[in-house]
């Protein structure tokens, strides 16, 4: 918890900096890259995290992979949470930005797991129905294929979960069979 409010405070004050320099788009696109950058290079993530690393050597990592890439308030914000020692905070700074940012502008994310891709028109369905529920100004849509859900789909938004998949119901219907329910309502 400690944690998360000090990652809070980091994002609060990078979107406050770039909102006053006029720049929140383009520091949310950096901070996006960032994210991705941490989580798809484990060996950036294991070195910024490791006490045992030079600390003079990780602004040096850390200007050469981004300086091209990102903006140079960006890249200042970066430079100051290593010289403030939080480089293991570095990912939970980058999704309170996001969360914040999100929130800032009223954009909902809503995450989508279904079986197959979904086309144009399913994705406007979805959208859809969900502003017309929620009454959502903006709606983000991630979606993500797992062939293990059989059918239907999954949906996340706001720390709330659908599952309508046919794996689910599968499951359901095993434990019926494995506890015997269908036998005792038979008597």
């Amino acid at each position: 918890m400690a944690n998360e409010n000090i990652a809070k405070r980091y994002a609060t004050c990078l979107i406050e900096i770039a909102q006053e320099r006029k720049l929140l788009n383009e520091v949310y696109n950096d901070v996006q890259l960032i994210l991705q950058t941490l989580e798809t290079n484990e060996n950036l993530a294991l070195f910024l995290n490791s006490p045992i690393d030079n600390q003079n050597q990780k602004p040096i990592v850390l200007e050469k992979t981004f300086s091209k890439h990102i903006q140079p308030i960006s890249l200042q914000f970066l430079l100051l949470v290593l010289k403030k020692r939080r480089e293991n905070l570095l990912k939970d700074i980058t999704l309170s930005f996001i969360n914040l940012y999100n929130q800032l502008l009223d954009i909902h994310p809503v995450h989508i797991t279904t079986a197959v891709e979904l086309n144009p028109i399913q994705i406007d369905t979805f959208i859809k129905k969900i502003s017309a529920q929620k009454k959502f100004k903006t709606i983000q849509i991630k979606t993500k294929i797992n062939a293990d859900l059989i059918g239907g789909f999954i949906l996340e938004f706001d720390n709330q979960s659908m599952d309508t998949s046919i794996k689910k119901d599968l499951n359901l219907i095993r434990n019926q069979f494995i506890k015997n329910e269908f036998k005792k309502s038979l008597k």
